[in-house]
């Protein structure tokens, strides 16, 4: 658009003025040749296009390969060092205890032994399997303690006899289990008991290993009986008066009669330490 006004406007301009009409037509080839569509596009070499295109793409490259020597930096593994063989605790009895009582698991075959039922549990089972599904759980209680009532003293042995020699049984395995279990297994299931809310399970005070009595009560003890009472002071008087007696007599006695109960009051002794010694 604008080489075409100036093409019409410098004639008019300049008139027959062939040099001014020289200058026109000088200015608007140089403006033709000036124009956006009509000039032509200068175009670098083509080493330097290449060597743009290269450093782009080295640029692109050169992070990636860094991640991967990264990447593969990180994910290499160290040699193992060669350390010490674990020792092998499973034949050793001390190994369960190392960490804790809380941490020992305790089988079922080292639990200790359950009391046996009473004399009307047994008839309870029985009379339950003779009734059968019929009924509630309170009704069926109250018919057979109705039953277990109505029963005469000879009927009721029969089940007082079974109950006792469970019970004799139960003392035997009682008194095994805790001569041969660790007194440690017992502590460990009274912490699990005591954490769950259960009563705790204790050792009953005939198998529990008592300090031995000592020579003079020993004495005390056998001669007791042969010493009256006086009926004519009260109960704790004459219970009083008889120990002074006892002791004047222990001080009377003969040195080597002495010596009888005291050799039996130390073996007993020694057998009592070597025992605790056991259990600790």
């Amino acid at each position: 658009m604008f080489p075409r006004l100036v093409t019409r406007v410098v004639p008019r301009f300049f008139g027959p003025n062939v040099s001014g009409l020289r200058v026109a037509l000088s200015a608007r080839q140089l403006l033709v040749a000036r124009t956006f569509l009509t000039t032509a596009q200068v175009s670098e070499p083509a080493a330097k296009r290449g060597s743009t295109k290269s450093k782009s793409a080295k640029s692109k490259t050169t992070p990636k390969k860094k991640a991967a020597a990264k990447k593969s930096t990180a994910t290499k593994k160290k040699p193992a060092k060669a350390g010490r063989p674990k020792k092998d605790d499973s034949n050793d009895p001390e190994a369960r205890f190392k960490n804790g009582l809380k941490a020992v698991k305790v089988k079922k075959s080292e639990l200790p032994p359950v009391k046996p039922t009473t004399a009307y549990s047994l008839f309870l089972r029985e009379q339950y399997k003779e009734i059968g599904q019929t009924g509630t759980f309170g009704e069926k209680s109250t018919e057979i303690a109705a039953r277990w009532k109505q029963l005469s003293e000879a009927e009721k042995q029969r089940y007082f006899e079974q109950a006792e020699s469970l019970k004799e049984a139960f003392a035997k395995t009682q008194e095994e289990w805790y001569k041969n279990t660790d007194p440690r297994i017992l502590r460990a299931i009274n912490v699990k008991r005591r954490a769950e809310n259960k009563p705790l399970i204790h050792m009953p005070t005939h198998l529990r290993n008592k300090r031995p009595l000592s020579s003079y009560m020993r004495y005390m003890l056998e001669v007791r009986d042969s010493v009256e009472l006086d009926p004519s002071l009260s109960t704790k008087e004459a219970l009083n008066k008889r120990a002074a007696q006892i002791g004047k007599m222990w001080h009377e006695l003969p040195a080597q009669e002495k010596q009888r109960y005291t050799d039996q009051y130390h073996k007993e002794l020694e057998e009592y330490k070597a025992a605790k010694s056991e259990q600790a």
